[in-house]
């Protein structure tokens, strides 16, 4: 392979997994933190991508002058490498969101696939013209096997180097940049024949895309500093610190997290859940540096334990707004602790003297990495370090009424998670629900009068407390609330491996924005995730039953049909490529629900992916190579396929056991990724082997299959399948789809023979 060649495969790799990842970061921050945008990006990405595979790609293949073609689209995708990093960081304006406000999954969908869209034309139709480059150097079947791994060489490399420096740097612009001047200097240095031209269309891009922001830089005030009055990036996000007057308001990950001045929204659940017992002496808050831990310090005697994610937000906001007297006083005499910890792990590994109260100040759970706070398994977890007559509160944005069956079917899950693991589980109306729950029976009340005179006895000052209790703790109130939530019909509970409460609270804010008229366009939106949670609702029995029934039909199509090798290898392409990025999804979003900081492990875990498609890549290579049958191999890694998801979630579970994320625990997450990655990495240049010999274009065609499989993967798996039916059914519907592919390279041997 020309030395060039390589260079330009390996740059073409690293460009593509920084850029992908700064994007995804982007966006999962400008839909404040819902992890699904991972999916739905990664969607968007692979379907332009394969686009650009099968129309740019294919022109450019047939091309007199593919040099050429490759270095005038890299210069366009140095173009519009920045262009689409800013409309990822600014979609929120675009769409006409205000700060704190959620968006429905339409616009999500929407603006993944806009803002994506010219960058993966131009990125997707690289790959087609390095093939066609080697080819004159190697032949097909080894060149697609070379260019393949050389690529996932570079994207590996780009995702190490994401993970572990780009996703400190707080400007991550500059990054962007330097990536637009790598991709300018490999179009300068591509085998093409009008070098002049290509010279001049360099420094004309280059000059065009860094001027603006040197122009920005050496403004008085940057626009964004305008309207922002910081920002600071870390492992665990970004936290961004807006200014209006005298209100300061706090966003992690784009998510209201504290208002300053405090405006007394901690003052209900932290006293209705403390007010239930006789004299707390210990509390811990999981989150609280928003006004909760001041509340628990008007209580004598009273130890609280503050535990944070992250100590880099947690200073930079310190910084800018100090803690109040009181707080900081309990600093200094002991009082008050700040622990800097993941709470989910910090709750798991406690072991010191019990607590009287443990209270989660937190957003409501829409996101995986705040779901994780409301599962069976972390309240378990919680009522091991409660003391007998201890109580967990916490508090979840609702209405007076719950006025639609989205909202209740949330709220009511929640209460069941609840009373899964504790004896006594109250819920107090209001605009907040608040939640208490202890593990004695019969120990609880919402009785307003009760605790309006505990609140009198313990001579505890309040600001909003005695409104809130008697308007929304009267008798009628309390008790049609749980009459209210027992019309819901579901009886799923909420756990790490299907968490349901994060897709029912995003439905919640779904129909907030539909119109009181549904339209056949929403309907037929909403129609599949009905289907789906209709089918959820069945029992086990029937869910196993109509599944089989499901594959024998898939089987059966693929014996009437009876494909040719090449169509059989076309589909198993397909196919690997929605199971890979399914799995990739899957190992994604379990890392964050069982650890909360993905956005570490991000480009450490789409590295290892890669890492495992150059070895696979190399593997098939050398396969080829040496003359082996490809068809066979092709059918073994079909047999992988099948296996791997159902090991997939089996590790999993053993994960979620662990208690935390030592260094087995990421290791296993990254060898699953990889092992995905190789599979599918020997899976293509195998199946591109048994079909070349049948038609022309196979680089491309494949190309453009393995990324619509992928993109269909991540954009159903994401939108669909991983709310509504969670982790375990679906690597069961992924095993089922490995078996009908599976079933068809089969049948096509036998015909061939």
């Amino acid at each position: 392979m020309p030395r060039r060649l390589l260079i330009t495969s390996l740059a073409a790799g690293l460009i593509s997994i920084v850029a992908q990842s700064l994007i995804i970061r982007e966006l999962v921050i400008a839909f404040l933190g819902n992890e699904l945008v991972i999916g739905v990006t990664l969607g968007a990405w692979l379907l332009w991508t394969g686009i650009g595979s099968a129309t740019l790609g294919r022109w450019a293949e047939r091309s007199r002058a593919p040099g050429t073609w490759l270095a005038v689209e890299l210069i366009l995708l140095a173009m519009f490498l920045p262009t689409c990093f800013v409309a990822a960081a600014e979609i929120r304006s675009l769409i006409g969101l205000d700060p704190g406000e959620m968006a429905g999954p339409i616009p999500i969908v929407l603006s993944c696939l806009g803002v994506l869209a010219p960058l993966c034309l131009f990125n997707g139709s690289i790959f087609p013209i390095l093939c066609r480059l080697t080819t004159e150097a190697l032949d097909r079947s080894a060149a697609i096997a070379r260019v393949y791994v050389w690529e996932a060489v570079g994207a590996a490399a780009g995702g190490v180097l994401f993970s572990f420096l780009v996703v400190r740097i707080s400007r991550p612009i500059h990054v962007v940049l330097c990536c637009t001047v790598l991709a300018l200097l490999l179009a300068r240095f591509t085998p093409e024949k009008r070098a002049r031209g290509i010279r001049i269309a360099v420094w004309v891009a280059l000059v065009a895309v860094l001027w603006p922001w040197a122009s920005s830089c050496l403004a008085p005030v940057p626009t964004m500093m305008r309207r922002i009055y910081w920002h600071t990036n870390t492992i665990y996000g970004r936290t961004t610190v807006h200014a209006l007057g005298d209100t300061t308001s706090v966003f992690h990950n784009g998510m209201l997290s504290a208002t300053f001045p405090l405006v007394g929204t901690s003052e209900p659940l932290v006293h209705i859940a403390m007010l239930q017992v006789d004299k707390p002496e210990r509390v811990l808050l999981v989150g609280g540096l928003s006004g909760a831990a001041e509340e628990a310090l008007k209580y004598d005697g009273a130890q609280v334990d503050i535990v944070e994610l992250d100590p880099e937000a947690v200073e930079f906001v310190r910084g800018l707004k100090p803690p109040s007297p009181v707080l900081r006083d309990a600093f200094r005499d002991g009082r008050a602790r700040l622990i800097f910890e993941d709470g989910r792990r910090y709750v798991a590994r406690y072991d010191g003297p019990r607590y009287d109260a443990v209270i989660l100040s937190l957003p409501k759970p829409v996101t995986a990495q705040i779901n994780r706070y409301y599962t069976v398994e972390f309240y378990r977890a919680a009522a091991r370090v409660l003391s007998d007559d201890g109580v967990l509160a916490f508090s979840v944005e609702s209405a007076p009424n719950i006025a639609t069956p989205e909202l209740r079917d949330f709220i009511a899950c929640l209460r069941r998670t609840l009373a899964a693991v504790f004896a006594d589980v109250v819920v107090a109306p209001g605009d907040y629900n608040i939640f208490v729950a202890s593990k004695q029976p019969g120990r609880l009340a919402l009785d307003a009068d009760s605790l309006l005179g505990r609140l009198d006895e313990r001579r505890i000052k309040t600001q909003i407390l005695d409104a809130t209790i008697q308007g929304d703790l009267n008798p009628y109130k309390v008790g049609e609330l749980p009459r209210i939530l027992d019309e819901s019909p579901s009886t799923r509970i909420n756990t790490d491996l299907h968490p349901v409460s994060y897709s029912q609270g995003l439905a919640v804010w779904s129909a907030k924005e539909r119109t009181p008229r549904s339209s056949p366009l929403t309907d037929a939106i909403d129609a599949p995730a009905k289907w789906l949670a209709t089918f959820a609702g069945w029992s086990p029995g029937m869910r196993w039953l109509a599944g089989g029934a499901i594959l024998a039909a898939g089987v059966a199509v693929v014996l009437a049909i009876r494909p040719r090798r090449g169509s059989a290898a076309a589909v198993a392409v397909a196919s690997s490529g929605f199971t890979e990025i399914s799995v990739e999804i899957v190992a994604l979003l379990a890392f964050q629900a069982l650890y909360g900081y993905v956005y570490a492990m991000l480009g450490l875990i789409l590295a290892s992916f890669m890492a495992g498609l150059c070895v696979g890549g190399l593997g098939a290579s050398r396969l080829i190579k040496r003359q082996a049958d490809p068809f066979r191999w092709l059918v073994r890694t079909q047999w992988a396929l099948v296996a791997y998801p159902l090991l997939l979630i089996a590790v999993i579970w053993l994960a979620s056991l662990a208690g935390g994320p030592g260094w087995p625990v990421v290791a296993a997450f990254l060898l699953l990724t990889f092992v995905a990655g190789a599979t599918g990495g020997m899976q293509f240049p195998l199946a591109a082997a048994v079909a070349a010999g049948e038609r022309s274009g196979v680089a491309a065609r494949f190309a453009a299959l393995d990324l619509c499989g992928a993109a269909a993967g991540a954009l159903v798996v994401s939108t669909c399948l991983i709310p509504a039916l969670g982790f375990i059914t679906l690597a069961v519907i992924l095993t089922g789809l490995g078996l009908v592919s599976l079933a068809g390279l089969l049948v096509s041997r036998l015909r061939a023979d």
